[in-house]
């Protein structure tokens, strides 16, 4: 489809519309997707230090259990305890899981407790705890990306997740959380709306005034 108002703008000055539109575009989606990878690592950083606060909490009755204060069960009771209490009292929650793979705890599920994972198969189809199992034993640490139900949604209704997990290697535990990033997608797609919106007025704009200059040398 040919421009009509292009037509009304000399070649030169059209060409440097262009290439400033182009440049301008390239900018956007530069700074765009950087907008979009600083409210991931926000996400990723808070998850990250919501499961080093609770590795620090299993190593705190740990070390009761290595001076004698505790035995090892009571330790272990003492810690899922604390950690299922503080997941009762934030947004996020943490669960426990071993290298089985089998669920040691968790605190939204507790039907879960104690259940072998093995074979389970999440919502998106994947052998997510495996791959938790994976990253645990060879990286110690790692954020695994898949798709969840949300609570309160429709049935098989999918959203995306981020998680970080960590190994606690004394007593094989590996401890997670994971929150919803969808309302990151969320914020990244008004963003991009508004500016494309802002990005065609812009550009009628220009092309108004360039129209209007034009227009004007003619009749000089």
């Amino acid at each position: 489809m040919t421009c009509l108002p292009c037509k009304r703008i000399p070649s030169k000055i059209l060409g440097i519309i262009i290439i400033f539109f182009i440049g301008f575009a390239l900018a956007t989606a530069y700074m765009l997707n950087d907008y979009h990878a600083t409210l991931m690592k926000d996400r990723q950083a808070k998850t990250q230090q919501l499961v080093e606060n609770a590795t620090n909490l299993v190593n705190y009755y740990y070390e009761k259990f290595q001076k004698d204060e505790l035995s090892e069960d009571q330790a272990k009771h003492y810690a899922l305890a604390a950690i299922k209490q503080i997941s009762l009292e934030q947004e996020s929650y943490y669960w426990v899981m071993d290298t089985v793979p089998a669920m040691v705890m968790h605190p939204v599920q507790p039907s879960m407790d104690g259940m072998k994972l093995g074979d389970y198969i999440g919502p998106d189809g994947r052998k997510l705890f495996h791959e938790m199992v994976a990253i645990a034993k060879n990286q110690g640490t790692g954020f695994v990306h898949y798709q969840w139900t949300k609570p309160g949604t429709p049935p098989g209704t999918l959203f995306p997740k981020v998680s970080y997990i960590k190994m606690f290697k004394p007593w094989s535990w590996i401890v997670g959380a994971g929150v919803y990033v969808d309302d990151v997608n969320a914020a990244y797609w008004n963003a991009v709306y508004i500016t494309v919106g802002l990005f065609i007025a812009c550009m009628m704009f220009i092309l108004a005034l360039a129209m209007t200059v034009s227009e004007s040398l003619k009749k000089s």
